[in-house]
């Protein structure tokens, strides 16, 4: 019992798979891959990019890569030209206009 309160609250990286910008330029829509684990997304903006970091719940179940979550973060600048990147890969995102 006491072995699963000490692993509870621990979090890991989840990749992020799309991101979608609002007409405002400011609202970021984010899928994660997380499958259900409820993901916690912060960003890190700089003049030159916007890094997001997507972290969820620990979980021993095993990975299958067949869902996402989605979550929404605001910029306190307009995106504008920045790229987007994801924290867990290192990776550029392609970013998509909604509406």
């Amino acid at each position: 019992m006491s072995a699963v309160a000490l692993l509870s609250g621990c979090q890991v990286s989840a990749p992020v798979i799309e991101v979608w910008v609002g007409t405002d330029d400011r609202e970021l829509q984010v899928t994660v891959d997380s499958c259900n684990r409820e993901p916690e997304v912060t960003v890190v903006e700089t003049a030159e990019e916007v890094l997001l970091q997507a972290r969820v719940d620990r979980s021993f179940a095993v990975a299958t890569n067949d869902c996402a979550d989605g979550a929404i973060v605001m910029l306190e600048e307009p995106l504008g030209k920045r790229p987007v990147m994801d924290e867990s890969t290192g990776a550029q995102l392609t970013v998509q206009k909604t509406g």
